[in-house]
C-alpha cells in the first residue's frame, strides 16, 4: 500500500540558538537537503510487517465503551483523521475490540480531540496472542557504548508505530468498534502485543550499517553523536538516507540538533557524563511510605532504574528487598524505614558517570561484607560505574576469602565490556585474592573461580581497607533495628576496628570525658573541678588508649574498659541481641555484660533492657503459674444454660453418611443430645438445633459455643436474635468455659471403646450412648441428668426385666422442685471444692485499663511454607486492653484489630520506648549523663563542666543497711552476759572489692531510740526481726573466708605491665596463678591497711 501522497513543504525552522552562525548555517543546509524526510503525517515502510499469531482460532468480540457527546465527537475526529492518512479501513469482522482514549501529558484544553491519544483495548485478544521473541537493546550497554557526547543529537519517527505494516490476513484481528462502525487496521497500532520487539526489528534492519558506531536505537528514541561538527554532520546525513530511503518520516519538533545535553532514556547526558533526570528523581523523592509490598515493588522498581548510581544499592536496599521474598509478611520496620529514606537521598545527591576514554587506565575496586558484594569501576580517579548485589545464603557461608574473590569475580564478569583484553588493574582489600594465581591448596570453588579469572588480563594488587573507601563502602554499612550504624560490635574482630571510635566517645562523654583528658595529660588539664576529677581517676587507668575502670576487677581479676554513654545500646546489642549471646536472662546477661565491660548503673540497665526486649518478650515461655483465678458459671434450672459444640470431620459413615456430630449439653441436668451431620455448614448446624433441640425442649435462655464458622455465622446469630437466645461465644483456645467440650471427651472415649478397627462405623451407637450419658448419675449433681431434665427417671431394658409394682413410684413424676433445689446445693458445692483446688494452683493478677499486653500465639506448622510450629514467637502482639469483664480482656491491636483473651493467655508488655531508664538513650546521647549536673558557679571559665563530685553507684562506698528499729526486751544480767555479741562484720561488696567500714555505735543507739517505745511494734514484728537477727548471726560464724580486698600499688603495677604486653583477657591462665596474685595482694592490703578489730 502506497504512502499518503502530501505536497512537500519546507520544514519548520530548527532551534539552533546555541550554536555559532556558521554552524547554523551548516546544519540549516542538512536539514534543506532532507525536506521530505520531515513531516506531520506518518510515512510508510514495508520492510517488515507485524504478524499476529494466536492460540485459539475462536474470535474476541466485546461491546464499545460508553461515551459522552465531548469524547464520541472525539473519537470520530481521530477515526476521521486515520481514515484520512490510510491508517484504518472499514471493515466487517468476527473481532472486535472497544476503544479507550488516554490523556496527553499537555496544556490543550479537555475538548480538544489532541489532548487525547486514540487507543484500543486489546488485553483480550493478546491473552490469546503468541508473543514474538526479538530482545530490546539494554539502556545500560547503549549509555556505556556511547563515546563522546561533544555534540549530541535526537530524533523521533512521527506516529512511529503507524509507519509499520500489518499483514493482510492478519488486519481483521485489529478489528475495533465504535458507533460510527467497525474498522481494521492497515498500521501497526498500540497496544498490540509485540508491537514493540517489531518496531525494534524494522529500526534494527534499516539503520545497521550505523549503529553502534554513531547511532544507538531504542524503539523510536534515536541518538547521534559525534567528536566533531563534520563528522556529526557526516553521521547525521548517513541516518537521514536510511531513514528516507525506507519510507520514513521525522517529527523535527522533538528533535534537538548538536546539543550540548539532552534528556534521553530518563538519563541527562552532557559531555560531563551521566547524570540522573531531576525531574524523574522528585517523583522518587517525594514518594510515600509504601504500605503495601505492590506499592514497594513499585518503589524499588524507580529506584533500581538508577541503580548505577548508586554506590551500595544492593545493601542498602537488602532490608526493603526482604519485605519481597517469598513465603515473608508484610511488616514496615525501623530498619526498612532507614533503607528507604537512605535511597531516597542517594537518588537526590546521586553523582556524575564519566565516559571511558577509550580502556587505558581502567581500576576496579571490588569488596564483600557478610551480605552483599560491590564493586566501582574508575578510570583516572573517576567513577564510571557502580556495581552491588546481595548474597544469597549459600554465599552468605563462603569463608572470607571465598567472598572477596566472589566480589571481584563477580565485578570483572560485569565491566569487562568497558576493557574486554585490555589489561585492568583490581585492587581488593583482602591480602589471598592477591595470591589465586600463584597461592597452592586452594579450595575446588577458588580454583574454578581462578580459572574464569584468568580469561582477562587482570593485575591484582593489595589495597588496604582504609584506602579502597568507594568498595568498602558499598558492602560495609549496616543499620541496626534503630537505623543507626552500629560503631562497635564488642567479642567480635569488628571492636579492634572500632578502638578510636570508642576512644573517640570516651572523649566527649559528659561522664568520662574529663577522667580520660586528665588521665592523658594530668600536668596541662585544666578544670575547675580539678580535684574532684582527680580523685576519681585514681580509680581509673588508660591502656593503649582505651579506659579502663581498676577500682573493681571481673572473676578472672582483669579490669574492664569502660563504654561511654552513647555506645551502652550498641554494646548491650551485641553482649544480648546478637546469635553468640543468644538472647539469654537478665542474671545470665548482667553478668556477661559485667564481665566484658563497666558503665554506670550496668545493673539497672541491663535488667532494663532485657525487659524491654522484644524478642525475648514475645519467645520465652512463662515459668510461673498460671493467672485468673476459676469464675463458676451457675445456672438454676434445666434449659437455662447449654453448651453446643461440633465433632469431626470423621470418615463418612455407612449408616448415615454423616461425618461430624453436633453435641448440646445442658448446663444445670447435663442433658446430652448428639446429633450426626452430613455436613456441617452454618444452615445444616442452625436447621438441627432448632428442630431436633429447640422444638423438642424449648428455647434456652444462653447458648455458649466456640468460635467455629458455623456458631459465628450470621445465620446463627440471626436465629437467636429471633428466638431471644443470648448467644455467649468462649475465648478463643479456651475450652474450660464450655461444657459441651468435657462431654466430647466422655463421647469419644464411647466411640472408640466400640469402633475398633472400623472407624467408618462411628455412628452406629451414637442413640445408645447418648442414652448412657442420660441415664448416668453425675458426680456434681447427685442426680442422673433425665431426673433432673425430665422429672422422672428413664427405664433401662434392665429395669423393665425386674420391674414391680412395688417400684412405680421410683419411676414416676416426683416433688421436682425439691429436686432440682437438691441438685443446685450439690452443684454449688462441688463448684466451691473446684475453686479452692483449681485456685491453688492460680496465682491473682492486676490489668488495667490502656495498659500494653502480648496474647498467647497459637502457630501451627505447615511443610508447604517451611514452618515449623516450634520455631513460632510463643507471643503475638503488643494489644492495648481496652475492657476488662472479669478474667476476660478485651483488646485492640495497633491495625485497630480487636479480639478477647482470658487473663492466662495474656502478660504484661514492656515496651523500650515507655522504659524511664532507656528512654533517654533511645531519645539521643546528650541525655544520657548519670552525673549530677552543679549550678554554675562564678568563676574565670563562662561554661562549666559536669561536676564529678557525684560517684556512681558501683564506687561508693558501701553503707550499712538500715534496720527497722527493734523493741527493748527486759532481760536480767545472766541473760545479757549470756547473748552473744553482734558481729559488725558484713558480706564483702562486690562492685567495689573492698572492706566495708564498721558500723558505728551512734547507728546502733539510733536505732535503740527508735525502738524504744514497744507500742508501736506488734509481737508479729517482733518475732521476725529476732529470727533475722539469729539467722544473721549464724551465717556471721559461719563466714570462713575474709572478705576479697583490691589489691594493692604493687599488684596494680603487676598488672599493668603485664597489660602492655598482652592482652589478659584473651589470655588462658591456670585458677592456680590467679588464686596465688589475688592472695598476695589480699594479705598485703589486710596486713596494711585493716585496722585491729575489724573482723
Amino acid at each position: 500500500m502506497d504512502p499518503v501522497k502530501k505536497k512537500s513543504t519546507p520544514p519548520p525552522e530548527v532551534d539552533l540558538s546555541h550554536l555559532t552562525p556558521e554552524e547554523q548555517d551548516k546544519f540549516r543546509e542538512l536539514v534543506s537537503n532532507f525536506a521530505d524526510l520531515f513531516d506531520d503525517i506518518p510515512g510508510f515502510t514495508q520492510i517488515v510487517a507485524h504478524e499476529i499469531k494466536l492460540t485459539t482460532d475462536e474470535p474476541i468480540r466485546q461491546r464499545p465503551y460508553k461515551y459522552d457527546k465531548v469524547k464520541e465527537e472525539i473519537i470520530k475526529y481521530h477515526i476521521d483523521e486515520m481514515l484520512r492518512n490510510k491508517i484504518i479501513t472499514p471493515i466487517s469482522s468476527a473481532y472486535a475490540s472497544p476503544v479507550v482514549l488516554c490523556k496527553k501529558n499537555n496544556d490543550l484544553p479537555l475538548t480538544d480531540p489532541l489532548r487525547y491519544r486514540f487507543a484500543i483495548d486489546y488485553r483480550k485478544l493478546n491473552s490469546i496472542t503468541k508473543f514474538p521473541t526479538y530482545p530490546l537493546p539494554v539502556i545500560d550497554e547503549i549509555l556505556r557504548s556511547i563515546k563522546s557526547t561533544k555534540y549530541i543529537t535526537t530524533l523521533d519517527l512521527t506516529s512511529g508505530y503507524f509507519q509499520i505494516s500489518i499483514k493482510p490476513e492478519d488486519v481483521h484481528k485489529t478489528a475495533f468498534i465504535t458507533k460510527y462502525g467497525t474498522y481494521g487496521f492497515l498500521r501497526m497500532p498500540f497496544g498490540l502485543s509485540g508491537a514493540p520487539a517489531t518496531f525494534q526489528r524494522c529500526m534494527d534492519k534499516i539503520l545497521r550499517p550505523v549503529i553502534g558506531k554513531s547511532t544507538f536505537i531504542y524503539l523510536d528514541d534515536i541518538i547521534v553523536t559525534s567528536e566533531s561538527l563534520e563528522e556529526h554532520i557526516k553521521d547525521l546525513r548517513e541516518v537521514f538516507t536510511l531513514l528516507k530511503d525506507a519510507g520514513l518520516k521525522v517529527n523535527i519538533k522533538k528533535c534537538k540538533f548538536a546539543a550540548k545535553e539532552l534528556k534521553y532514556l530518563g538519563y541527562k547526558i552532557s559531555q560531563r557524563g551521566i547524570e540522573t533526570d531531576k525531574s524523574k528523581v522528585i517523583a522518587v523523592k517525594n514518594y510515600p511510605i509504601p504500605n503495601t509490598a505492590k506499592k514497594l515493588a513499585t518503589f524499588l522498581g524507580m529506584c533500581s532504574y538508577y541503580r548505577i548510581f548508586i554506590k551500595n544499592f544492593a545493601e542498602i536496599a537488602e532490608p526493603l528487598l526482604k519485605l519481597r521474598r517469598k513465603r515473608v509478611r508484610f511488616a514496615w520496620s525501623s530498619e526498612a524505614n532507614a533503607a528507604f529514606e537512605k535511597l531516597k537521598e542517594s537518588l537526590i545527591n546521586a553523582p556524575v558517570l564519566k565516559f571511558p576514554e577509550k580502556d587505558k587506565g581502567l581500576e576496579i575496586y571490588a569488596d564483600a561484607s557478610d551480605y552483599a558484594i560491590g564493586a566501582v569501576l574508575t578510570q583516572n580517579r573517576k567513577a564510571i560505574a557502580f556495581f552491588s548485589r546481595t548474597l544469597n545464603d549459600t554465599q552468605r557461608n563462603y569463608s572470607a576469602t571465598e567472598r572477596e574473590t566472589l566480589a571481584v569475580l563477580a565485578a570483572v564478569q560485569k565491566f569487562c565490556v568497558y576493557f574486554g583484553s585490555s589489561p585492568v588493574t583490581v585492587y581488593s582489600d583482602h591480602a589471598a585474592v592477591t595470591r589465586l594465581f600463584s597461592g597452592k591448596n586452594l579450595s575446588p570453588r577458588l580454583i574454578r573461580w581462578t580459572l574464569k579469572l584468568q580469561e582477562f588480563n587482570l593485575i591484582i594488587k593489595h589495597t588496604p581497607g582504609k584506602d579502597n573507601v568507594v568498595a568498602d563502602a558499598l558492602s560495609r554499612i549496616k543499620l541496626d533495628e534503630n537505623g543507626e550504624k552500629v560503631k562497635i560490635a564488642m567479642l567480635q574482630a569488628k571492636v579492634i576496628d572500632s578502638r578510636e571510635t570508642v576512644i573517640e566517645e570516651i572523649a566527649r562523654d559528659p561522664e568520662f570525658g574529663n577522667i580520660y583528658n586528665y588521665l592523658k595529660d594530668p600536668d596541662n588539664f585544666q578544670h575547675i573541678d580539678i580535684n574532684a576529677i582527680r580523685s576519681r581517676a585514681q580509680n581509673y587507668e588508660i591502656i593503649d588508649g582505651l579506659l579502663f575502670y581498676t577500682k573493681v576487677t571481673n572473676q578472672n581479676s582483669e579490669y574492664r574498659p569502660v563504654i561511654p554513654a552513647k555506645l551502652i545500646l550498641s554494646i548491650l546489642q551485641e553482649l544480648h541481641d546478637s546469635p553468640v549471646s543468644g538472647h539469654f536472662g537478665i542474671r545470665k546477661t548482667i553478668q556477661r555484660v559485667r564481665e566484658a565491660v563497666y558503665f554506670p548503673q550496668l545493673q539497672k540497665i541491663v535488667k532494663n533492657y532485657c525487659q524491654t526486649c522484644h524478642t525475648c518478650q514475645i519467645n520465652n515461655d512463662v515459668n510461673f503459674r498460671p493467672a485468673g483465678l476459676l469464675t463458676s458459671i451457675e445456672s438454676r434450672f434445666p434449659n437455662e444454660i447449654i453448651g453446643i459444640d461440633l465433632l469431626g470431620p470423621y470418615p463418612r459413615s455407612h449408616v448415615n453418611k454423616a461425618r461430624f456430630l453436633l453435641v448440646i449439653v445442658d448446663h444445670f441436668s447435663k442433658w446430652v443430645e448428639l446429633i450426626p451431620l452430613k455436613r456441617a455448614s452454618a444452615k445444616v448446624v442452625a436447621d438441627s438445633f432448632l428442630n431436633k433441640y429447640i422444638l423438642r425442649y424449648g428455647c434456652p435462655a444462653r447458648v455458649i459455643s466456640d468460635n467455629g464458622p458455623q456458631f459465628v455465622s450470621s445465620t446463627f446469630k440471626m436465629m437467636c436474635d429471633k428466638l431471644g437466645i443470648k448467644h455467649m461465644k468462649m475465648v478463643p483456645y479456651r475450652p474450660q468455659s464450655n461444657i459441651a467440650e468435657r462431654v466430647n471427651k466422655n463421647i469419644v472415649k464411647l466411640i472408640r471403646n466400640y469402633v475398633q478397627k472400623h472407624h467408618s462405623n462411628w455412628d452406629d451407637c451414637v442413640e445408645e450412648f447418648a442414652f448412657a450419658l442420660r441415664t448416668a448419675k453425675h458426680e456434681t449433681t447427685k442426680k442422673s441428668p433425665a431426673e433432673l431434665f425430665l422429672g422422672r427417671k428413664i427405664m433401662t431394658p434392665l429395669d423393665k426385666l425386674f420391674y414391680v409394682k412395688d417400684r412405680a413410684p421410683e419411676f414416676q413424676m416426683g416433688e421436682i422442685e425439691k429436686m432440682l433445689k437438691e441438685a443446685e446445693k450439690c452443684s454449688r458445692e462441688a463448684q466451691k471444692k473446684q475453686k479452692i483446688y483449681y485456685d491453688s494452683k492460680r496465682r491473682t493478677v492486676e490489668y488495667k485499663v490502656g495498659e500494653e499486653v502480648l496474647k498467647q500465639a497459637h502457630a501451627l506448622s505447615c511443610a508447604a511454607k517451611d514452618k515449623v510450629a516450634k520455631f513460632c514467637p510463643r507471643w503475638h502482639g503488643p494489644f492495648e486492653i481496652t475492657r476488662i469483664v472479669e478474667c476476660r480482656a478485651y483488646l485492640k491491636n495497633e491495625k485497630g484489630e480487636e479480639t478477647v483473651a482470658n487473663f492466662d493467655q495474656i502478660k504484661h508488655y514492656y515496651r523500650r520506648a515507655n522504659n524511664n531508664i532507656l528512654k533517654d538513650m533511645l531519645q539521643g546521647p546528650a541525655s544520657q549523663n548519670f552525673s549530677k549536673i552543679q549550678e554554675p558557679q562564678p568563676g574565670p571559665s563562662k561554661t562549666r563542666e559536669p561536676s564529678l563530685k557525684r560517684r556512681l553507684p558501683e564506687e561508693r562506698k558501701p553503707q550499712p543497711k538500715k534496720r527497722p528499729p527493734q523493741k527493748e526486751k527486759r532481760t536480767n544480767a545472766k541473760q545479757q552476759s549470756q547473748q552473744p555479741k553482734r558481729l559488725r562484720k558484713e558480706r564483702p561488696n562486690e562492685n567495689t572489692m573492698k572492706a566495708p567500714p564498721l558500723r558505728r555505735e551512734q547507728n546502733g543507739e539510733k536505732r535503740a531510740a527508735e525502738g524504744a517505745n514497744p507500742q508501736r511494734r506488734s509481737l508479729r514484728v517482733q518475732e521476725k526481726e529476732r529470727a533475722s537477727l539469729e539467722r544473721e548471726q549464724r551465717l556471721q560464724h559461719k563466714r570462713k573466708a575474709p572478705p576479697t580486698i583490691r589489691p594493692n600499688k604493687v599488684f596494680l603495677e603487676e598488672r599493668r605491665s603485664t597489660k602492655r604486653k598482652a592482652a589478659p583477657e584473651f589470655q588462658s591462665r591456670s585458677n592456680k596463678q590467679r588464686i596465688a596474685q589475688a592472695t598476695i595482694g589480699r594479705n598485703q592490703i589486710e596486713s596494711s591497711q585493716i585496722p585491729d578489730g575489724s573482723f
